[in-house]
């Protein structure tokens, strides 16, 4: 008997967690910068959300939406006044295709932010924020594979097939952001040191004047204050991805204590390591 044809169904994106869920009215909040190896979707309701990402200005309006990439600093720019209600998801997707995602404004069609809303509804009633999150009571396993189920579809909707051109940069600025990556990337490399601003521009060859104008230029804070947020981002990986210890971590990335680094990790991330280590 001749074998009948088939369809093989590829898996061009997967949603493998999601971490965190949250409405928020950023009316008068300032926020700080943060960096993370995850996904961050934020849904602009109302106002205008006005961020800085990797040095580059995003205007959100009213019903768009931005999707964060992995590793990509972010601060809410100070300078322009936020009056924006924003629903947020971060989730963890190791599917290749997310990577045109990548730090993109998006305007969903009136389809798209049906099932946008209808993503969001079904969020807020299976799944809450305490420390860390967690399905509500009586949440059946079921419902979270829907929840999964709809993050996809709503990501593979707004999956296009071509990408839009990078933003043209004088070539002063593409000196600087190249300047400002190479100081990135020497922090990095560097977390378990005690850095220090002479440190920084020692390795940039550059004045400690010139280090401060990178880091307010591309990242709206000062050199310390992004070298911290590198510190916590790398910490929420070590609690996640290894065995080591609270003290290990601490050392690791660079804090003197862990005492101290209980107290930033709490204030950077509304939770302290054990929080977060139970909650994920």
């Amino acid at each position: 008997m001749k074998e009948r044809r088939r369809v093989a169904i590829p898996n061009i994106i997967r949603v493998d967690s999601i971490n965190s869920i949250y409405r928020v009215d950023l009316s008068g909040i300032d926020l700080r910068g943060d960096i993370h190896d995850f996904y961050e979707l934020v849904y602009v309701e109302e106002g205008l959300f006005s961020v800085l990402v990797d040095g580059i200005l995003h205007d959100i309006p009213a019903g768009s939406l931005f999707v964060y990439a992995p590793s990509s600093y972010h601060i809410g720019n100070t300078e322009r006044r936020r009056d924006a209600v924003v629903s947020i998801v971060s989730f963890a997707s190791r599917s290749g295709a997310m990577r045109w995602f990548d730090n993109r404004m998006l305007t969903p069609s009136a389809e798209e932010r049906s099932l946008l809303h209808s993503f969001f509804a079904l969020a807020f009633e299976t799944l809450r924020m305490t420390n860390g999150i967690e399905p509500r009571e009586g949440s059946a396993p079921h419902r979270l594979q829907l929840l999964g189920n709809c993050l996809e579809e709503l990501l593979l909707m707004l999956l296009g097939e071509e990408d839009a051109p990078s933003p043209a940069l004088s070539t002063r600025q593409a000196y600087k952001k190249e300047r400002f990556l190479a100081l990135a990337a020497y922090l990095k490399q560097n977390l378990q040191k005690p850095l220090t601003l002479s440190d920084m521009a020692g390795a940039m060859a550059c004045s400690i004047s010139a280090v401060k104008a990178l880091c307010r230029e591309f990242c709206a804070s000062g050199p310390n204050d992004y070298l911290i947020s590198l510190r916590i981002g790398r910490a929420r990986e070590l609690i996640r991805e290894s065995t080591m210890s609270f003290t290990e971590i601490a050392e690791e990335v660079g804090f003197s204590s862990l005492h101290y680094f209980s107290r930033v990790f709490k204030a950077r991330t509304g939770e302290t390591p054990s929080e977060y280590a139970r909650s994920i």
